[in-house]
């Protein structure tokens, strides 16, 4: 069964993982790299780009998420008052002012 060969090394070659969004209580990444994967019985190997965005809770739970949403996400005024801190006293202290970072094509 294709995938099951054990000989196969599989390691990542590249990565760059990059904070396109701040908030709170959470961030937006994203991540983009290539897996290398190589059996030395054969003598064969592929390389396999990837380049994903991952919402990431305060909390440890995240979710991948497409470039639309992530966009969508970072530009809503509304997420970034629900993402304020709320004081005691009733007072709001916004989350800075954020949006898209472009990665560079060569990372």
């Amino acid at each position: 069964m294709k995938g099951d060969d054990i000989h196969i090394q599989s390691h990542l070659a590249q990565l760059a993982v990059q904070l396109t969004a701040a908030f709170d209580r959470g961030v937006i990444c994203r991540m983009a790299g290539e897996v290398v994967r190589y059996n030395p019985i054969r003598g064969t190997g592929s390389k396999r780009p990837f380049d994903f965005y991952v919402l990431v809770a305060a909390t440890g739970d995240s979710q991948i998420m497409s470039e639309d949403l992530a966009k969508v996400i970072a530009a809503s005024p509304a997420v970034a008052a629900m993402a304020s801190n709320i004081g005691n006293d009733g007072t709001v202290v916004p989350v800075p002012k954020i949006g898209m970072i472009k990665m560079d094509e060569g990372s």
